[in-house]
């Protein structure tokens, strides 16, 4: 390609519509052992054959712990403060649903409907003690442990 010839024009290739309905309301606060239903919809503008279709519900809780210590010095009447700030995403599940378990030929135009339904697990399943300096620091939890009653 020469300095002032023209680029490839590039394809476009229109993607398929995909909605996520829930059955519940949205503002509904779910606790360990709810199930989270609803459906899939896709919609293709042209054909197209997908290996699989997945649909995943995971948790991940989002901590920030901020401690001061203040020091005082008599002899120079001064004070100063040290702040550590402790950080966090730890994921607390993951359930997956296959919805298309093999590939399958997908009609141009056609709207496909898929049903799903995910059970919140009571538990985190996850043991986190490698990701910490001191995994028994009470600020945090970092062995599998029990969700809290609810959640959003």
């Amino acid at each position: 390609m020469g300095l002032f010839s023209k680029p490839k024009q590039q394809v476009y290739v229109p993607e398929p519509t995909l909605l996520l309905s829930l059955t519940d309301q949205a503002d509904k606060v779910f606790k360990p052992n709810d199930t989270v239903s609803g459906h899939v919809t896709i919609t293709t503008p042209s054909a197209i054959t997908p290996r699989t279709i997945e649909v995943s519900l995971w948790g991940e809780s989002t901590t920030w712990i901020r401690t001061e210590s203040t020091h005082k010095n008599s002899a120079t009447n001064t004070s100063s403060t040290d702040y550590t700030h402790y950080r966090d995403n730890a994921p607390l599940f993951a359930v997956t649903c296959k919805l298309l378990p093999e590939p399958y030929q997908f009609v141009q135009g056609q709207a496909y409907t898929f049903p799903f339904s995910f059970r919140v697990p009571e538990g985190t399943g996850f043991n986190r003690t490698g990701c910490y300096k001191d995994a028994n620091d009470s600020r945090w939890t970092a062995l599998p442990h029990n969700l809290p009653p609810s959640f959003v």
